[in-house]
């Protein structure tokens, strides 16, 4: 009996056990999750061979390259998610680079579009942690969002004919310094660049806008005074930064939060931070190596001391919140004094500084006020502790080498994307009354009966 399925011209799927597959001459497509899964090393597809159906080898973790034939016209969604030892890969050219084609290949280093390809999908590239160096064709058009989100690309140069970049397309690529976009770009979206701290902004070349969203938020160079629009270099004008090439304007003394609140915060007599409504925007300006959020403060918004100098932060007592980022690449930070009302800390709220890593080096888990902060050092299987009340959004994002985790009936609540990543996680273990977006991607979880 043949190892391939085949229906009408398309293989359904494959029951060997070779490492190396030959798919047979006369097959048009290959369906959907065919080889899904399956420790193929190398996969020869014919001459012929017009399309590759949704997550067709979606979790091959033996696989090590793969080469198109010039036939191939469709590539579904997801089809090389997961190919963790994908190494070479050769396309042919298809239109569009689906949704999540490539995502976590973390050993692709490099990859030639070939002339055709028009639009890459969203997080078609995204957590390639090992993608260097990408080429773009000349008759690219579109990138949508997150499409090559966490790369280690260092030189990007988009087509002339280019229209559109989604949201934070190149958002934490930390190896990029030069970046060309031609003028015939006509939408960037927010935060392009989000979190490339390595930019030059004598390298940059962007088309000047008169609207827009920031493109490049968090980057190392913006507090030297280079437009979040363009990144040409500004002007003082009185209170305000002005860019001479898109005309945006920006108030000095609140210059690295360009949330068009400043006129709220500056109204409210706010000096040294913002706040609004109980939430602290940023505390770029108070100077020194310690610093202490005024007691008017309940939350610390999202980012709000980003890539601080910081030594020392002390959280007043009144703060029941820590939002995204909050204290994240603060590369000075060892001390934090935590309030005792603290509810709820949102993702990577520490991420990147020495504090964090202080505390990983202790015990894997970090908890802080009863809430799991960080277990992206864990492996194996994990047991949360009992009087744990909550895990944060994206805990354990991106860590490959846990197995299962244990979530004790104290947790009430758990935050988004918590296993986003984990490649290897097999199974979570929940209260049945525990509340929030459960899974990540590939996570299986599973909710306790009263009973267990």
């Amino acid at each position: 009996m043949s190892d391939f399925h085949i229906k009408n011209g398309t293989l359904v799927s494959y029951t060997g056990t070779d490492t190396t597959v030959q798919i047979p001459a006369g097959v048009k497509a290959i369906g959907e999750r065919c080889f899904m899964e399956l420790p193929v090393e190398r996969v020869i597809l014919p001459e012929g061979l017009k399309s590759i159906g949704n997550a067709a080898f979606m979790n091959c973790k033996q696989l090590t390259a793969v080469k198109l034939p010039k036939s191939v016209d469709y590539l579904g969604k997801c089809v090389f998610q997961n190919c963790t030892a994908l190494q070479e890969v050769q396309l042919s050219a298809v239109a569009h680079i689906s949704y999540k084609s490539f995502c976590h290949c973390r050993s692709l280093k490099s990859i030639i579009l070939p002339k055709g390809v028009v639009s890459i999908g969203v997080q078609a590239f995204w957590a390639c942690l090992s993608l260097e160096w990408i080429s773009f064709p000349a008759t690219l058009r579109s990138i949508d969002d997150r499409a090559f989100d966490s790369c280690r690309i260092e030189e990007l140069t988009l087509p002339e004919g280019f229209k559109r970049l989604g949201e934070a397309v190149f958002y934490g690529c930390s190896k990029l310094r030069r970046v060309t976009i031609p003028d015939s770009t006509e939408d960037l979206g927010a935060e392009t660049f989000d979190m490339c701290w390595n930019l030059d902004p004598e390298q940059i070349k962007v088309p000047a806008r008169e609207k827009g969203t920031s493109i490049f938020t968090d980057c190392g160079f913006v507090p030297a005074g280079y437009c979040q629009r363009c990144a040409a270099k500004m002007t003082v004008n009185g209170p305000n930064y002005e860019c001479p090439r898109c005309k945006a304007w920006f108030n000095i003394k609140y210059f690295t939060e360009p949330h068009g609140r400043f006129a709220e915060a500056a109204a409210a007599g706010n000096t040294g931070f913002l706040n609004i409504s109980g939430e602290m925007l940023t505390g770029a300006t108070v100077e020194g190596k310690v610093f202490t959020v005024p007691d008017c403060v309940t939350k610390l918004g999202e980012r709000c001391l980003t890539g601080k100098p910081y030594e020392t932060v002390i959280i007043s007592t009144g703060v029941t919140e820590i939002g995204y980022r909050a204290l994240a690449e603060c590369r000075n930070l060892k001390t934090i004094v935590f309030p005792p009302g603290l509810e709820t800390v949102c993702g990577e709220a520490f991420a990147g500084t020495p504090w964090l890593q202080e505390r990983q080096a202790e015990n894997p888990l970090v908890i802080v006020s009863g809430i799991v902060v960080d277990g992206s050092k864990c492996s194996g299987k994990v047991v949360i502790p009992d009087g744990v009340k909550a895990v944060a959004e994206m805990a354990f994002r991106g860590n490959t080498a846990i197995t299962s985790v244990y979530v004790p009936d104290s947790v009430k609540q758990m935050g988004s994307e918590i296993f986003a990543g984990c490649e290897n996680l097999q199974s979570v273990s929940v209260p049945a009354e525990v509340s929030g977006q459960l899974s990540g991607d590939m996570v299986e979880v599973r909710k306790r009966t009263g009973e267990e």
